[in-house]
């Protein structure tokens, strides 16, 4: 009797708010709980299991009543899975409410793609698009991919719009989009910010034909003039944020370059001019 009270308890209550939360039995939230749900749960289970066999012998010692004995037992062990179960699915409720509120953002951004029935409204359980967060910070939407249903709004305006609201509204990342339009997908990726401020810490870990231009949220990029993908060396830099050493972006052998400048500052020279360096004191 106590294994099944644990089951009817938790069915009961789970089944009460999915119903309060409109959330469809076939979805993953329909039964996810965090950390502290799933270890109360099991033991509440745990419990349950142990009571169901040593109740009965235990009580057999002490008690002749054995029936009120082993009713008041099973209505405490009743109760202590109903406060628990409750307060495991209010915690559940609420990560149901915030990916909610998280979909009706998405639904706003990519609105040029996906769009909303006025009459249906959005449908959370069956969302024409989906997210994924960053393993370093879950609160952070790094990827959506976007499963277009109305060809129509499948242009190349709409998803440079898109770009730009989840630009604007998700500032954390920088997006980028990847249209796939014979599938009718397209895929949104957030990547890390560049550091505000990165003071040049040189190239001494580089070959001489390898040469440091700048950073992005990704790592150290550069010119190649011919090294080879194995012996590009490794950055000098390492971010403030994590304390991790930028990797390397890895870009064309060829790179080109537009130089600027006044008349006769010696944008062009020979390549057996001499030119005199002076160096600074």
């Amino acid at each position: 009797m106590f294994v099944l009270t644990f089951v009817v308890v938790l069915s009961l209550v789970t089944f009460s708010t999915n119903k309060q939360k409109r959330v469809s039995e076939g979805k993953a939230e329909a039964y996810s709980f965090d950390k502290y749900g799933v270890v109360s749960v099991l033991s509440l289970l745990a419990l349950g299991i142990a009571l169901q066999f040593a109740v009965p012998e235990f009580y057999d010692l002490i008690s002749s009543d054995y029936t009120e004995v082993y009713a008041y037992s099973l209505g405490a062990y009743a109760l202590l899975c109903f406060g628990t179960v409750v307060v495991a699915n209010s915690l559940r409720a609420q990560a149901i409410q915030r990916l909610r509120d998280q979909i009706e953002q998405l639904y706003s951004i990519l609105e040029p793609l996906v769009g909303v029935d006025p009459k249906k409204g959005i449908d959370f359980n069956n969302a024409p698009f989906e997210f994924e967060y960053d393993p370093q910070n879950k609160k952070q939407i790094q990827k959506s991919t976007v499963n277009v249903i109305n060809t129509a709004k499948f242009t190349d305006s709409a998803v440079t719009q898109c770009v730009y609201n989840l630009n604007k509204y998700l500032p954390y990342k920088t997006w980028f989009s990847s249209p796939n339009f014979p599938e009718k997908v397209c895929v949104f990726v957030g990547n890390d910010l560049p550091p505000e401020l990165a003071i040049y810490p040189g190239s001494d870990l580089r070959p001489w034909n390898w040469i440091p231009l700048g950073l992005n949220g990704q790592g150290e990029l550069g010119w190649n003039l011919g090294a080879k993908e194995s012996d590009v060396g490794a950055s000098s830099y390492v971010y403030e944020e994590n304390g991790k050493r930028a990797k390397t972006v890895l870009v064309s052998k060829a790179p080109q370059a537009l130089v600027v400048g006044s008349t006769g500052g010696g944008k062009a020279i020979a390549l057996d001019e001499y030119v005199e360096v002076y160096s600074s004191k």
